[in-house]
């Protein structure tokens, strides 16, 4: 799995170094608070995620251009950290943000737009908007078999979602197709 908190260690001396040398506000700057936030989303600490993710993403809408793939990329980390603290209708917003900004940067079958129907369809299956999960958990299903194969372990996760709201609707006869 790794070890995290080695990661985590030399990513703060990275973000120390950098910012003596860039300052603050500096795209390096954002990119260590970036995969801080990260880190800790793999270690469960979803609080400090949010922080961290939160600079990074600060950061990048002072510097970048408005649909800059990576302040794409912080929404999505940020999404995700709310969604793990339950606070969807934050982690909602930042999907959608992620997703305007994705789709003017990627062809409709790229995987980055996979992964992002993917968490919009956890996000409203969450919520018990089954609709719209279903049609997000497909969205993705379609780009991931076309992508990357029917065999694929991201392909198997997707047919698993789709097969847990069924469950959860009590579709069970679907939930086993």
């Amino acid at each position: 799995a790794g070890n995290y908190t080695e990661c985590e260690n030399y990513w703060k001396k990275c973000l120390k170094i950098r910012k003596k040398l860039y300052g603050n506000k500096h795209i390096k700057v954002s990119g260590s608070y970036a995969n801080l936030g990260g880190i800790y989303v793999y270690k469960g600490d979803h609080y400090n995620s949010v922080k961290y993710s939160k600079n990074a993403l600060a950061i990048r809408k002072d510097l970048l251009e408005e649909n800059d793939p990576r302040i794409a990329s912080s929404l999505m980390n940020l999404g995700s950290a709310y969604l793990e603290l339950g606070n969807l209708e934050l982690a909602l917003e930042c999907y959608k943000q992620s997703f305007d900004i994705k789709r003017k940067n990627f062809p409709p079958l790229h995987s980055s737009m996979a992964r992002i129907y993917n968490n919009l369809g956890v996000t409203y299956q969450r919520l018990g908007e089954f609709e719209r999960a279903f049609v997000n958990y497909n969205n993705a299903l379609l780009i991931r078999k076309k992508t990357l194969g029917e065999e694929h372990p991201q392909t198997a996760d997707t047919y698993a979602n789709i097969g847990t709201v069924y469950n959860t609707k009590g579709e069970y006869n679907k939930a086993l197709e």
